[in-house]
C-alpha cells in the first residue's frame, strides 16, 4: 500500500454528517442493501469500496462507505476485502489501522467455519503482527500472535501452525525484551 501522509487525513466525520451521507447512500443502492446471498454480499462489499476510494473529497459519504463495506465483508466471511476498507479508511481517516485490523480478524474469527478461513485469518493475523513490531507495539503484537496461535491450529495447517507458534515465541521476547 501506497504511504499516507497522516496529516492529509481527515477526522471522522460527525454524527449528523454521518446520518445525512448514510441516507444518501442507502437510497443509492437499497436493491444492493436488500440481497441476502453470501455472494452477493460479498461483491457489494467490494463495490462500496471502491465508491468509497472515488469519494476522498466527500469525508461523510466516504466514511458510511468504506464502514459498510467493511461491516458487509465482515458478516460475510471475506477477510481480504474487509482489511482493504480498513486500509482504505486509514488512508482517508485518521483511524488507528492496527487496532481497526484487530478488531476486524477477530469478528471475522467469530463467524469462520473452514479450515481455509482460518488459515487466511491466521496469515492476515500474522501481517498484522509484523506491522505492529514494526511500530513498537508489542502488547498488541503479543495478542495478535496468540489470536493467530489459535486461528493456525484451527486451520488444520501444521506447517502454518509451527510457523505461527515459532513467530508468537519470538513476539513474546521481543514484548519482554522492550516494554
Amino acid at each position: 500500500a501506497p504511504a499516507v501522509d497522516v496529516m492529509k487525513r481527515h477526522p471522522v466525520p460527525e454524527a449528523k454528517a454521518l446520518k445525512d451521507a448514510e441516507k444518501v447512500v442507502r437510497e443509492l443502492y437499497k436493491a444492493e442493501y436488500a440481497k441476502k446471498t453470501s455472494a452477493d454480499r460479498a461483491a457489494f462489499a467490494k463495490a462500496l469500496l471502491q465508491l468509497a476510494a472515488r469519494t476522498r473529497d466527500d469525508p461523510a459519504g466516504s466514511w458510511v462507505l468504506c464502514r459498510d463495506a467493511l461491516d458487509i465483508a465482515v458478516q460475510v466471511g471475506e477477510v481480504q476485502t474487509a482489511l482493504a476498507a480498513v486500509d482504505e479508511t486509514a488512508r482517508t481517516f485518521d483511524v488507528d489501522a492496527g487496532a481497526l485490523r484487530m478488531t476486524v480478524l477477530a469478528a471475522v474469527g467469530k463467524t469462520a467455519k473452514q479450515p481455509l478461513e482460518f488459515k487466511t485469518l491466521a496469515e492476515s493475523m500474522i501481517s498484522l503482527v509484523e506491522e505492529l513490531i514494526a511500530t513498537d507495539q508489542y502488547d498488541a503484537a503479543d495478542k495478535a500472535a496468540v489470536q493467530a496461535q489459535q486461528y493456525a491450529r484451527r486451520s488444520g495447517d501444521v506447517a502454518l501452525a509451527l510457523r505461527v507458534t515459532s513467530r508468537a515465541k519470538d513476539v513474546a521476547e521481543a514484548k519482554t525484551r522492550f516494554v
